[in-house]
């Protein structure tokens, strides 16, 4: 039976030891649903040269060594929510410990990927047990930020606002220090305190929040980006909202990156509009400066199809993304793309991954425009496997990609768009989603059609500043998907966690350092 199954849900991490000659070997660390961290070693070809997957070899790793130090069989006690990324010496995640809410619940409450209670790190090379981590108490600060932001969270018995560090965080730097990027989730009153998502700035070393470059303490997809209106010509430079809807729309990937043109880019996913959105940084600029404005965005959102063919099959769900500049390949190459993770694209069996190439363009002013405002070029193939939960997928080559989901696999496009997959872990569990995924795929689908259903009723009071939401009414629960839900999202893990396939070689630049210092301490993962 579907329910049955309780994938074991990995979370990537990487590090690398160096390149010897053209090959580069990486540690890819894998951050489990039972918190307990293990580790793969890769060795493949270095600066994006890798032209099959038989030129990659994975193995895991039976001992610490200088690189890994005591994040080896690491404990993280606590349940990765659902990212680890790692920068320098240090190691971060952010973990549910039992204290915060935990999703998906059936209500919509809470999403999949939710919540989070602690941020830790830890550096690999302390050996005392009181030096050795960093503790957070997350939950409590996030509160703190949006109290005057959001409703009361009527499940909390301390009237605690409904907002929470949620699914998914990256690594950047600026101005020498690093930030973790944290995804927000918290109810939005302008749109009668619907879910939304939104981005805080923190400081793992000193427990600080950056404001945006406007001085704001959160940086909101919707109060910036969004709209109401329903002419689809309103939605291309902005993201269409729904007052009173359900969660929206589940942001499951985030990153920060300089241009060849030296613009910074914030970049996020959201699974059920099906898109990835690529803004200016609002860190990094005002608003007077464009800050926080659209310059490309790539899927299938309502009513739309940014970059992408009118001929292919529509995006369903996607995770993550993953910036890389090609010029190490070639310094007359000015290609850079973004690879996405496609959980599930209308008449295909398995998942797939995408490519595509920047193509930034401010919003025209005084000129008509329409969606082909941000047509690109893009490959894509399917991948081994089908997951509606979490997936991520970095380039190690000109179509060759490191895949990560419950293993990490290795897939090259041919010239008549073969398939090869290498995979090295999980198999049984790989096995039994195999056996199953068109029930899973249907049981992810009636899901989500069921949340989109959910309508939320709020009620206002003068006592405070939040709202408190009414209880919905008993007897909606869908009976099949009770018992039968897919197990929660790990970025919906980076590999999610973040599903997130491991960052780049440092000799690779696509290893982003937001100082361009070359300083491997600063880059961001």
């Amino acid at each position: 039976m579907i329910n049955e199954i309780r994938m074991k849900r990995i979370v990537f991490v990487c590090l690398m030891t160096g390149a010897v000659s053209e090959t580069v070997t990486q540690y890819m660390g894998m951050g489990p649903n039972d918190g307990v961290v293990g580790w793969l070693k890769g060795t493949f070809p270095s600066n994006y040269t890798a032209t099959s997957a038989s030129q990659v070899t994975i193995e895991t790793v039976e001992e610490t060594n200088d690189e890994i130090g005591i994040w080896y069989n690491l404990d993280m006690e606590g349940e990765p929510l659902l990212t680890i990324k790692h920068s320098g010496d240090y190691l971060y995640s952010q973990l549910n410990t039992g204290i915060a809410p935990s999703g998906p619940s059936d209500d919509g409450q809470y999403p999949g990927g939710c919540c989070v209670d602690r941020f830790k790190v830890w550096n690999k090379n302390t050996n005392g047990v009181d030096e050795k981590e960093i503790d957070w108490d997350i939950e409590s600060l996030i509160w703190e930020i949006y109290a005057n932001s959001t409703d009361t969270d009527k499940d909390s018995d301390d009237g605690n606002p409904f907002a929470y560090a949620n699914h998914v965080f990256d690594i950047t730097s600026i101005d020498n220090t690093v930030y973790a990027m944290i995804d927000v989730t918290y109810h939005e009153p302008d749109l009668e305190f619907s879910e939304v998502d939104s981005v805080v700035f923190f400081d793992p070393h000193n427990g600080t929040i950056l404001p945006t470059a406007d001085g704001e303490n959160f940086f909101s997809f919707y109060q910036h980006l969004g709209t109401t209106s329903t002419t689809t010509s309103d939605s291309i430079y902005k993201i269409m909202y729904e007052s009173g809807g359900p969660e929206q729309f589940h942001m499951n990937g985030i990153t920060r990156f300089q241009t060849n043109d030296g613009t910074w880019i914030l970049g996020a996913t959201f699974r059920s509009n099906a898109e990835a959105i690529l803004i200016k940084c609002p860190y990094t600029y005002k608003a007077s400066d464009g800050g926080g404005t659209i310059l490309q965005r790539f899927g299938t959102p309502t009513g739309h199809r940014f970059g992408y063919s009118v001929s292919d099959p529509t995006i369903t769900a996607l995770h993550n993304l993953y910036y890389t500049n090609y010029k190490g390949v070639d310094q007359n190459n000015e290609r850079e793309t973004i690879s996405l993770f496609v959980n599930d694209q209308d008449g295909y069996t398995n998942s797939r991954l995408f490519e595509f190439d920047l193509n930034l363009v401010s919003e025209p002013i005084n000129e008509s425009y329409d969606d082909t405002i941000f047509d690109t070029t893009y490959v894509t193939t399917g991948v081994g496997f089908f997951t509606d939960m979490w997936g991520g997928v970095r380039p190690i080559g000109q179509n060759v990609w490191l895949v990560g989901f419950n293993a990490i696999q290795v897939v090259d496009m041919t010239t008549d768009n073969e398939i090869n997959v290498n995979q090295y872990d999980n198999k049984e569990q790989y096995k039994l989603i195999e056996e199953n995924k068109e029930q899973i795929r249907m049981k992810a689908r009636k899901r989500d059609k069921k949340l989109h259903n959910l309508k939320k009723k709020t009620t206002h009071t003068d006592s405070n500043s939040y709202a408190k939401k009414e209880q919905r009414k008993e007897g909606e629960e869908d009976d099949d998907l009770d018992d039968d839900k897919p197990p929660p999202p790990p970025d919906d893990d980076p590999a999610n966690h973040d599903d997130i396939p491991p960052p780049p070689p440092d000799d690779d630049p696509a290893t982003h350092d937001d100082n361009n210092d070359n300083d491997d301490d600063e880059a961001p993962y």
